[in-house]
């Protein structure tokens, strides 16, 4: 709320979705701006994030077979890449729980209900990451958060520095 007491006359509305879904808003001048991961073919990059296989520290669930995982929704990317990566390994797996949060896939894995690909930086300190050396197939080296612009933002970057 600092920035909203420090700039009075600027109204911020936050829509939270999936990156499809915010993507096709954008498309349709919904919305002003939107970060999403990289479905988008147009925008700017503001960060890149290594994607890593995550389980449970205390428990074994990415020793089951078949494996057990956590999926974005239909549309994803993650669940793209997710996918492809274990038929290419043709490592068997069932889709255990799906959710379009990030929190709720942590959820998932940290109760030992399944493994999941998450971005680096979202990996909390009570789940731990797997990689070839454990029998995973390597995900993409890393994703990339894309700033898409539309309306008056596209025609004043000046404006984007408030933020």
């Amino acid at each position: 709320m600092v920035y909203a007491l420090s700039h009075p006359a600027i109204r911020v509305d936050v829509y939270v979705a999936g990156a499809v879904e915010l993507k096709a808003k954008l498309d349709k001048g919904e919305l002003d701006f939107a970060l999403c991961t990289e479905i988008m073919n147009h925008g700017t990059v503001v960060h890149r994030d290594p994607v890593v296989w995550v389980t449970s520290a205390h428990y074994l669930i990415h020793e089951q077979d078949p494996l057990p995982i956590a999926v974005n929704h239909d549309g994803c990317i993650f669940r793209k890449w997710t996918i492809e990566a274990l038929e290419k390994q043709r490592k068997a797996y069932r889709i255990v729980y799906v959710s379009t949060s990030v929190s709720g896939i942590i959820a998932a894995v940290e109760n030992g209900l399944a493994v999941a690909p998450l971005g680096l930086s979202y990996l909390p300190k009570h789940l731990r990451a797997l990689g070839p050396e454990s029998g995973f197939p390597l995900l993409i080296k890393r994703y990339r958060i894309i700033l898409g612009l539309v309306s008056f933002f596209q025609y004043f970057p000046i404006c984007l520095r408030a933020f």
